[in-house]
């Protein structure tokens, strides 16, 4: 006697339970790999997060490196400078047309000092509040933004 049904079909109640098993468990391994991937990618997040929050720092060490050299070239200048015109009054202290009195154009302004790093700069200021990173502080009554 022949049993009906489609050829190749399995009416056996163990061969259906082994397939709802299997894929039971290849559902399991693919949730806990989407799990896995959300993990990294929260950490990645994360990091990049936090390198956001240092490039203010970032770009203001290496503009005052830039400019700490600029400073340091205008010192050599400067010291140039008096040194040649202490050279021009030896030479000729009380010669016509050399001038006895410094000229204003050549004289050294004030020393140019670098604010302290520890105190933040507009220009980090400005950047945090574009990136909007770091805590939010209280704000400020001469932000013009906060009421915006």
């Amino acid at each position: 006697m022949v049993q009906g049904g489609a050829p190749g079909a399995s009416t056996d109640p163990t061969t259906s339970a082994q397939a709802a098993a299997a894929q039971a468990s290849l559902e399991a391994l693919t949730v806990q790999r989407l799990e896995l991937e959300l993990a990294a990618a929260r950490d990645e997040a994360t990091a990049l997060h936090e390198m956001l929050e240092d490039l203010p720092e970032i770009f203001e060490r290496k503009f005052r490196q830039r400019l700490q050299s600029i400073l340091e070239q205008q010192q050599r200048l400067l010291a140039d400078n008096q040194s040649l015109r202490e050279q021009l009054y030896t030479l000729a202290p009380g010669a016509p047309g050399v001038e006895t009195r410094p000229s204003r154009l050549l004289l050294p302004s004030s020393q140019p000092s670098m604010p302290p790093l520890a105190k933040r700069s507009p220009l980090g200021e400005t950047l945090r509040k574009v990136l909007r990173l770091g805590r939010p502080t209280a704000p400020d009554s001469n932000d013009p933004d906060r009421f915006a």
